[in-house]
């Protein structure tokens, strides 16, 4: 981990200072620098994404947006958040539970 952080400070990329209250720690913070890099990774994804729907028509983006929702539905029950249960088609209504 050291030589990887050292490489980021040799790039101006981090920082790295001491614990006032405990010798052994090092604190590594992100510079200006290395906060713009990561701001435009971030927009270059953003922008990318934001590209690409552009292309896609209203009925399509309703299948992106349906993909979505079953996507986070199944993160959610991964991280345990909540049980997969999915939502009826456009226009059903859901099935009762008894």
């Amino acid at each position: 981990m050291s030589g990887m952080i050292d490489r980021l400070m040799s790039q101006g990329l981090v920082g790295r200072t001491g614990d006032p209250h405990d010798r052994r720690v090092r604190r590594v913070a992100l510079t200006e620098s290395g906060s713009r890099l990561i701001r435009s990774i971030i927009t270059a994804g953003a922008d990318k994404q934001r590209r690409l729907l552009s292309r896609l028509s209203d009925e399509e983006l309703a299948v992106v947006v349906r993909a979505s929702d079953v996507m986070l539905r199944a993160a959610r029950a991964d991280a345990g958040a909540d049980p997969v249960t999915p939502d009826p088609a456009p226009g059903r209504r859901p099935a009762r539970r008894s």
